[in-house]
């Protein structure tokens, strides 16, 4: 017990439940506002050497002492060991004392007051602060020697922590006038794809792989929210040289909760021509330094349309201003439905005005031809009409 020391003693005890909490007055002031923990609420015009308990409240912080003998005490106005004001100290050697907000969260400590207890030789105190990350921030403070003198001293990079902890070591201080404020609630957004593998923005590429004309490749991807504060994000899009052919197919959930949120979110590509296609995807958010956070997706078509043919909608749809290149293509479709005779159908969806529109023939139908397709086990005979579809250009 540092109460053994020759401070006049412990001459009464207010609060000696090791469990018991002492809360006081809340501000309502702005999370960005500073703010002073100055434990004048636990001033007491006396003698005396109070015990105060085992943790201690103030305008939404909380000062915690993490050892079990003895809790946080404090000097009256008349001790000759008061400090100009009222001080805590904790009263057990080697005993740790931890800041934090009370509920969580990050702030920013900016400065302390510290006097020592016995004087004749220097106070190291050394503070170190834990960030959301589990990355740590120290920085030691030498206090002049002198009893009982209150010094301020200002810490330097001790933004966004979780919690402050030091330590009681000989010859002993007392604390004071802690200033610090609510750093602002701030998300920050994570992608991953696949799951678990974290994205670098603006670095990572993902490739689709290789997939015949019209037939959908999907990637799913994993947003994870590990800042403070809500992450909304706000849309995905894409440009580039074929943004045409990715599209969002399950959209994500927003907003992302804080610190352990997540949502997941469907990319598919479906090649509108052969060769390489790519795209720059672009998720926007709230995130401070990361918005939009932008990903390279690559693919590549084959010489060949595939896939299974409904009907309706088209197999392959091209966006507004964009045409399909049928020269060089063969027509592999596989049909997946009942055609009903002399009604026309939709393949190729060319949404834009003309003049896009499609160009040239696939290999070995030319407009006008006929071409079969089976489903199960009846031979379907269609013939082909390149702009003969709404607005003349399907």
């Amino acid at each position: 017990m540092i109460g053994n020391q020759n401070w006049g003693g412990v001459a009464s005890s207010t609060c000696n439940a090791a469990s018991q909490t002492l809360t006081v007055r809340f501000s309502n002031s702005s999370d960005s506002a500073s703010t002073v923990i100055d434990f004048q609420s636990l001033t007491h015009n006396d003698n005396d050497v109070t015990n105060h308990g085992f943790q201690y409240q103030e305008d939404g912080y909380v000062l915690d002492t993490l050892a079990t003998d003895y809790g946080f005490y404090s000097f009256g106005t008349t001790s000759p060991n008061y400090s100009g004001s009222t001080a805590l100290l904790n009263n057990s050697i080697n005993g740790v004392t931890r800041l934090s907000k009370v509920g969580g969260g990050n702030f920013n400590l900016t400065s302390i007051k510290l006097a020592e207890l016995n004087g004749g030789g220097a106070v190291n105190v050394t503070f170190t602060g834990t960030r959301a990350d589990s990355s740590t921030i120290s920085q030691t403070f030498t206090l002049d020697g002198i009893a009982f003198g209150a010094q301020t001293f200002n810490f330097t990079g001790f933004s966004n922590v979780v919690r402050v902890e030091w330590t009681q070591v000989s010859p002993y201080h007392q604390f004071d006038d802690i200033t610090v404020n609510g750093a602002a609630a701030s998300p920050e957004i994570v992608v991953e794809q696949p799951i678990g593998s974290n994205l670098n923005d603006n670095a990572a590429s993902i490739a689709f792989g290789t997939s015949e004309v019209g037939v959908a490749v999907t990637r799913t991807f994993r947003i994870k929210n590990t800042g403070t504060g809500p992450l909304n994000v706000t849309g995905i899009t894409f440009d580039g040289s074929t943004p045409g052919d990715f599209t969002v197919t399950t959209a994500p959930v927003s907003p992302v909760a804080a610190t352990t949120g997540q949502t997941d979110f469907v990319v598919t590509f479906k090649p509108l021509q052969s060769g390489t296609r790519t795209a720059v995807m672009h998720i926007a958010s709230n995130d401070a330094d990361e918005n939009p956070f932008d990903i390279t997706l690559t693919g590549s078509g084959t010489t060949f349309t595939g896939g299974t043919w409904a009907g309706t909608p088209a197999l392959i749809t091209i966006p507004p201003n964009g045409s399909f290149t049928a020269t060089g293509l063969n027509f592999d479709t596989d049909l997946g439905f009942v055609p009903t005779p002399n009604q026309s159908y939709t393949f190729i969806n060319i949404q834009g005005a003309s003049p896009a529109g499609i160009i040239g023939n696939f290999n070995d139908l030319p407009d006008g031809g006929v071409v079969a397709m089976a489903f199960n086990g009846v031979i379907y005979y269609f013939q082909a009409d390149y702009t003969g579809g709404s607005g003349d250009n399907d």
